[in-house]
Parts: C-alpha cells; structure tokens; sequence
C-alpha cells in the first residue's frame, strides 16, 4: 500500500540548519508516494519537539510535534505503524533531522532558491 503523506499544512517548520535558512518554512517532506511502507515506526524526540517517519529503518518523513499531539491521520493509518521514543538517527549538526532527512531539505531549498 503506497500511501502519500501530505504534512505541507503544518504550523512550524522543521527545525533545520543549513543554507538558505529564509527557505526552511517553505519546505514541506512527505515519504515519496512510490514507496512501500515497510515496517513503519514514528520516533518521537519529545526534546527536540520532532517526531520522524521510518519505513523500514529508513528516514522518511519529518514533522514538528508537541508530546501528546495525535499522530497525522495518513500515519496513524499505516499498517503495523510502531511508535517509539528517542533519538531520531545519525544527526551531524544536531538540528533533530536524520541526516537524510537534511539531505532532502537542502536539495528542496536549493530548488526552492534556483541554485
């Protein structure tokens, strides 16, 4: 079942660091509609106010959440979806984005921009 995950509704943007910081309320993530998810988990780290996608260990999808906040429907519906707290994954500038995650940002802000 491919599911696309529309979250371009949210209220504040993820918290990114990288080029074109004016750019980062603009972009919105969402798991590629092409993509099977398997084993999904969400991750929420209640510290960084950030709650991550994985479709089988793979980072997927990003969105701000406050503890408590109800998970956005389309993930809610996913079958098998665990919820876990921690960490979201290897964090080199320690934004609370997996990596990967920031990959995609910044090549979103690039386009975003014209670079």
């Amino acid at each position: 079942m491919i599911i696309p995950l529309l979250l371009a509704a949210l209220a504040a943007p993820l918290p990114d660091r990288g080029l074109f910081p004016e750019l980062t309320a603009r972009v919105h993530l969402g798991a590629p509609p092409w993509l099977a998810p398997t084993r999904p988990t969400v991750t929420v780290n209640a510290a960084r106010r950030l709650a991550v996608l994985t479709y089988d260990g793979l980072p997927v999808d990003a969105w701000v959440a406050d503890p408590g906040d109800p998970l956005p429907p389309a993930v809610a519906a996913l079958p098998g979806l665990a919820v876990r707290a921690g960490p979201t994954g290897p964090d080199r500038d320690r934004d609370g984005l997996p990596d990967l995650l920031d990959l995609r940002v910044g090549a979103r802000k690039a386009a975003l921009n014209g670079a």
